[in-house]
């Protein structure tokens, strides 16, 4: 289980929080404005068509560690050190 956090690479967008990760009920990626509102939820339980792979292409556009990137390709947990 992880979580991390990370922004996206547009300045336009600095002001939006991104969580992501693996717990219990699968994948995760969540959006918080500056308001700390939650306002994009997916994760691989309850999304339609949500998984590693959509989660890989939507932290590409993140500042989000290459290396947490690869190991989600992988279906290893972000964190892994391997």
């Amino acid at each position: 289980m992880s979580r991390f956090y990370t922004t996206k690479k547009d300045p336009a967008a600095a002001d939006i929080t991104i969580a992501y990760g693996i717990d219990d009920g699968g994948w995760f990626y969540q959006e918080f404005n500056e308001d700390e509102d939650c306002i994009m939820d997916l994760d691989s339980r309850f999304s339609r068509g949500f998984g590693r792979g959509k989660l890989v292409e939507l932290l590409e556009n993140t500042t989000a560690p290459p290396a947490h990137i690869r190991n989600i390709a992988l279906d290893l947990d972000p964190g892994d050190k391997r």
